[in-house]
């Protein structure tokens, strides 16, 4: 990517709700689906979550959908992951960032058997480079940075996203950057700016991009004068 020059991003939906998923998928604004264990446990309200997946992966065949692994052994995670890959070809396997290596050990395992993968919980360029050398140039798929995490630890999550942009075209690998933990519309903005790829985004901050209080004035506006007007004619 050359100095000043953006890439058209792509909006993936930070939800596991099929009824808010199914009302992004009729604005054709959306091309994938990410979802982590709070979210599920909100959504499945003591259902089965694997349960849940397999209807995500019914419903919406035709986009990426992330399942993150949990807090397990190496063996246990991987086990994990045929259990998920095994829902659908469209399943991507999220493997956190783990403090002792865990998810760098499980990565080229995972890619191996031709396993989709995001590894998530990111929070420096640093971190990705790790990642794409465990990697050894062939993924992970997706790797994930958190825009307001890194805030919040007195990081500039914007540097964060542009290095490891710049990082990822000068190795010419083709992992593709999603920005998550979004808390408003102008996170969205400032992290397509900075060159982030894809930014995953819930439902309540995809309607606050979309409805603003004032076009919704101006529109109320504009009918009720054409309203009067056809009155008086």
């Amino acid at each position: 990517m050359t100095e000043n020059q953006l890439q058209f991003p792509q909006f993936f939906a930070d939800t596991s709700d099929l009824s808010e998923l199914e009302k992004l998928v009729k604005l054709d604004i959306i091309t994938g689906i990410t979802t982590n264990p709070v979210i599920v446990a909100k959504d499945v309200q003591g259902g089965d979550p694997i349960n849940g997946y397999k209807q995500l992966a019914t419903r919406f065949p035709e986009y990426p959908i992330s399942i993150q692994l949990l807090d397990e052994c190496e063996e246990e995670l991987f086990e994990h992951a045929k259990q998920f890959t095994a829902i659908g070809p469209n399943i991507v396997v999220k493997i956190p960032m783990f403090g002792d290596g865990r998810g760098l050990k499980l990565l080229p395992r995972l890619i191996a058997e031709g396993i989709n993968t995001n590894v998530t919980g990111l929070m420096s360029a640093e971190q990705i480079l790790t990642v794409l050398q465990a990697g050894r140039g062939k993924g992970p798929t997706y790797v994930s940075l958190f825009f307001n995490r890194i805030k919040d630890g007195g990081g500039d999550p914007g540097s964060e996203i542009n290095r490891s942009r710049h990082l990822i075209e000068h190795l010419d690998s083709k992992t593709r950057i999603i920005t998550g933990s979004i808390r408003n519309p102008s996170d969205v903005l400032d992290a397509v700016m900075a060159g982030t790829n894809i930014v995953t985004i819930t439902p309540p901050i995809f309607w606050a991009m979309i409805n603003h209080p004032k076009s919704v004035e101006f529109i109320a506006q504009s009918q009720a004068a054409w309203e009067e007007m056809i009155k008086l004619r």
